[in-house]
């Protein structure tokens, strides 16, 4: 009797055990897909290719779409260069 008390608790926390070790591995596996996602969606919409630049931009979490904003900045600072914006120039937008 006492062995099967002890053989049950064992089973217990070795289910326990496991459990927890498939959770983090789950979720170990959620980031590297994520992350994998983000650098995809980085390099389609900007462009660029190198691997460490991507891996860098993934691991400031900046996303695809907050990186395509980035290509409106030369439009900005040229049509800001003067210090206004004209009709010509808002209108593009």
């Amino acid at each position: 009797m006492t062995k099967d008390i002890f053989d049950a608790r064992r089973k217990s926390f070795e289910e326990e055990f496991f459990r927890k070790k498939d959770a983090q591995l789950v979720d170990k596996l959620k980031v590297v897909f994520h992350q994998t996602l983000d650098k995809e969606t980085i390099r389609q919409r900007t462009g660029v290719t190198d691997e460490y630049v991507l891996n860098n931009l993934v691991a400031l979490n900046l996303s695809g779409d907050s990186m395509a904003a980035f290509n409106l900045y030369p439009l900005i600072e040229v049509a800001w260069a003067d210090g206004q914006v004209d009709e010509r120039e808002s209108a593009r937008f």
